[in-house]
C-alpha cells in the first residue's frame, strides 16, 4: 500500500466532530432549489408527479418548467427537475465517511471530483471506485454502505419524511459490489439496492449485493432481504414467452441467491459457514501470519483489513486461495480482520471477524550472567515481565518454560545443570519479545575444580 496504514488512524480522529455535524444536518437540510430526477424506462410525467409531488396539475406544468412538451412517455436518461417545494418528502444527502484509493464522485450539476471524507452526496450523485479502492457512505438513518473496488453506484432516491422521520434510500448499483448495514429503528426506513437484474429491499440489517453483466448476486448476513425482479421485466425475455415462476423471494440470514436476466428467481442457497482460526490471540508480534482452517467447499477466500467492523471502514480487500496471510502491518496498531469463504457459485459466506492488536516485539536481552545459579540481566524498556526458558540444545528447538518473573534476576534450583538457559522480555499484552543470548548451566563440581586449579596456578606463580 502506498499510504501507511497508521495514517488512516491518525487522520480520522480530528474529523469525528465534523462528520457527526454533517450527518445530523443532512437529515433535514435541502441542498438545492430543484430536485433532479433521471428518467427510467416507461416513466411518464403523470406517474412521476403522482409519485413524488403534491403539486396540483404538476404533470401539466412540470414540462414547461423543464422546457419540454408533455409526451406520453420520456426517453430514459432525460433529466427532469422538480421544485423542492412540490415534493412529498424532502431530499437529504449521504455522507462520505471513509475513502481508500481512487474514488470519483459525479454530482448532479455534472461536477466530477475525487471523493473526500466529509463530502455530501445529494440525490442523483454517482460514486465510482477504481481497482484497489473502497468507499464507505452513511445515510440519514445511520445506514452504512461499503462500495468495493471496480464499483459504480447512483443515488436514485434520498429523502426523509418531515413529519414521521422515515428515511427512503434507493440506490442503483450499475456495476461491482456493495455491502450494506441498515440499523433497526423507528420509524422503519425503506432501503433498497437495485441492479439491472434484480432489486434487493431490506427488512433486516446486513446484506451484500453484486452486479455484473446479466447477473445479480445477493448474500444476507443478518435479517431478511426481499429480492425482486424489476417491474419492467418483459415476458418476451423468458423461454416460450411465459412469465417466470417467481418474481419476488425473501432471503433470510445465512442464505444467498443468484439472479440472471431473463430467468425466474431460483431458490436461496445456503452460504458457507464462517472459517475457524488456527490461533485466536488478540495481541500478536510483528511480523505475524494469520492462519485459518481450510473450509472444504471454499474455492477461495475474501480477506479484509478494517479500521473497525463497527464503522465499516475498509482499509484493504482482496481474494486469495491460500489459508494463510502475512499481515501487511509494519507499525504498532490495532485493527479488525474479516475473512469470508467463497463457494462454487461465487457467493460470499458468513464472515469471521477478529480484532487484533499487533506490535513490534521487544528487543532481545543481550547480557546474561550466572553466578551460583543466580541469573541476572539488564532491564528491557517496555517489558512487563520476563520469561525464563531452558533447553537441552543451544538452538532451543524444544524450549521448556521454567518460570515468569517481574524482576531482572532469578534463582535457579540447580536442577538445570547441563541445560541452556535464556530470558525473553514480555510486554503488558503478554507478547513475548525476541530471544537473546543464552548461557549453559555448568555442573557445580566442574566449576569448583576449575576454581581450585586457577587458585593453585596463582600460588605457583
Amino acid at each position: 500500500m502506498s499510504i501507511s496504514l497508521v495514517a488512516f488512524f491518525c487522520k480520522r480522529l480530528p474529523k469525528v466532530a465534523l462528520l457527526i455535524f454533517l450527518i445530523a444536518s443532512s437529515a433535514t437540510q435541502s441542498y438545492a432549489k430543484d430536485w433532479a430526477y433521471t428518467v427510467k424506462p416507461n416513466d411518464t410525467l403523470w406517474d412521476l408527479c403522482l409519485t413524488y409531488t403534491t403539486q396540483k396539475n404538476c404533470w401539466l406544468t412540470v414540462g414547461e418548467y423543464n422546457g419540454v412538451s408533455y409526451p406520453p412517455s420520456l426517453a430514459p436518461g432525460t433529466r427532469i427537475k422538480f421544485p423542492v417545494a412540490w415534493l412529498k418528502v424532502q431530499p437529504v444527502s449521504a455522507v462520505m465517511m471513509f475513502v481508500v484509493g481512487d474514488v470519483q464522485l459525479t454530482l448532479p450539476n455534472g461536477e466530477v471530483k475525487p471523493a473526500l471524507v466529509g463530502d455530501e452526496l445529494p440525490m442523483d450523485s454517482e460514486v465510482k471506485v477504481s481497482t484497489g479502492g473502497t468507499a464507505t457512505l452513511q445515510f440519514a438513518d445511520g445506514a452504512l454502505l461499503v462500495l468495493e473496488e471496480n464499483s459504480h453506484i447512483v443515488m436514485d432516491l434520498l429523502t426523509q419524511h418531515q413529519d414521521t422521520g422515515m428515511v427512503n434510500t434507493q440506490l442503483n448499483l450499475l456495476l461491482g459490489a456493495a455491502k450494506s448495514r441498515v440499523p433497526k429503528r423507528q420509524p422503519r426506513s425503506n432501503f433498497s439496492v437495485s441492479t439491472p437484474s434484480a432489486i434487493a429491499a431490506v427488512r433486516g440489517t446486513e446484506f451484500r449485493v453484486s452486479a455484473r453483466a446479466g447477473q445479480m448476486q445477493g448474500e444476507v448476513f443478518e435479517g431478511l432481504v426481499n429480492i425482486a425482479k424489476p417491474h419492467n421485466t418483459s415476458l418476451a425475455t423468458h423461454p416460450k414467452n411465459t412469465a417466470p415462476a417467481a418474481q419476488a423471494l425473501d432471503v433470510k440470514k445465512n442464505y444467498g441467491i443468484n439472479v440472471k436476466d431473463g430467468e425466474a428467481l431460483g431458490e436461496a442457497i445456503a452460504l458457507l459457514p464462517p472459517i475457524t482460526w488456527v490461533t485466536t490471540a488478540d495481541d500478536v508480534n510483528l511480523p505475524y501470519t494469520l492462519m485459518w482452517n481450510v473450509l472444504p467447499k471454499a474455492s477461495r477466500y475474501k480477506v479484509e483489513l478494517l479500521v473497525s467492523a463497527k464503522t465499516e471502514e475498509v482499509i484493504s480487500s482482496h481474494y486469495q486461495v491460500d489459508n494463510t496471510w502475512l499481515l501487511p502491518i509494519d507499525k504498532n496498531q490495532c485493527f479488525t480482520v474479516r475473512i469470508s469463504a467463497i463457494d462454487a457459485f461465487n457467493l460470499q459466506g458468513m464472515p469471521a471477524v477478529r480484532n487484533i492488536c499487533a506490535a513490534k516485539p521487544l528487543p532481545p536481552i543481550k547480557q546474561l550472567t550466572l553466578d551460583e545459579y543466580q541469573l541476572q540481566w539488564p532491564p528491557v524498556e517496555g517489558a512487563y515481565m520476563y520469561r525464563i526458558e531452558s533447553s537441552v540444545d543451544s538452538d532451543f528447538s524444544s524450549p521448556i518454560l521454567i518460570d515468569y518473573t517481574c524482576q531482572t534476576a532469578y534463582q535457579l534450583t540447580g536442577e538445570e545443570k547441563g541445560l541452556y538457559i535464556r530470558v525473553a522480555p514480555v510486554d503488558e499484552q503478554n507478547r513475548i519479545g525476541l530471544a537473546g543470548i543464552h548461557i549453559k548451566v555448568e555442573p557445580a563440581d566442574s566449576q569448583g575444580i576449575i576454581a581450585t586449579i586457577l587458585f593453585m596456578l596463582m600460588l605457583a606463580l
